[in-house]
């Protein structure tokens, strides 16, 4: 095993926590209201800056943004990261890292093999 990769299998429970919260708070409340893809982007990114910047996360005491900015001050825009269809981007994946992290179906990409 690489020495520069940190696995821990805690890290799990905070992935699916948050895809708890975000199917809660996000996903659950607004699927009837997405019309199409653009309104669903569109939400998403208001969605993440709510999360980043407004939302009290009681396992930190703080925002995300509020957690940063106690190790190095940055602009709250840094909150906000592209929202994009991971589906869409295989074929564009693929160009760039030559299919060599893929599994033969090609929809999985290995992103701990990036590192």
């Amino acid at each position: 095993m690489d020495s520069n990769r940190c696995e821990k299998k805690e890290y799990n429970a905070f992935v699916e926590r948050s895809h708890q919260t975000d199917d809660n708070e996000f996903y659950i409340p607004q699927i009837e209201r997405i019309e199409n893809k653009q309104a669903f982007f569109e939400r998403a990114l208001r969605w993440e800056w709510f999360y980043n910047t407004k939302r009290f996360h009681s396992t930190i005491g703080m925002t995300p943004y509020e957690k940063l900015c106690c190790y190095v001050k940055l602009p709250k825009n840094v909150s906000l990261f592209p929202v994009m269809n991971l589906d869409e981007m295989t074929d564009l994946i693929k160009l760039y890292f030559k299919n060599s992290f893929f599994y033969p179906t090609g929809y999985n990409l290995l992103t701990q093999d990036m590192l």
